[in-house]
């Protein structure tokens, strides 16, 4: 069915767009010794990260970086988003 409706654009004219999330400050599942790590609640602090692109390559989507702060401190002190070339969003949940 895919392919039915991607026939009739050019290989250059379709995109595909996925996010993912990161959890950068959760306790790993198990440690080196295999065993579960108990007795830690579940840090939730997370980043999404949104990547694009065409079906050949050819053109690429600036990266979307979603997170809750509205200036988060990496960003500001790397110069600011039009400065490390990314695109950045907040919302509170």
């Amino acid at each position: 069915m895919a392919a039915e409706l991607t026939s009739e654009y050019a290989v250059k004219d379709i995109f595909n767009f996925d996010e993912t999330g990161l959890y950068y400050n959760a306790m790993p599942k198990k440690s080196i010794s295999s065993k579960q790590l108990n007795g830690f609640k579940k840090n939730k602090a997370r980043i999404t990260l949104g990547l694009g692109s065409n079906a050949d390559g050819s053109e690429k989507i600036e990266p979307l970086l979603i997170g809750t702060a509205s200036e988060p401190r990496c960003v500001k002190a790397a110069g600011g988003v039009s400065r490390i070339g990314i695109q950045y969003r907040h919302s509170k949940k």
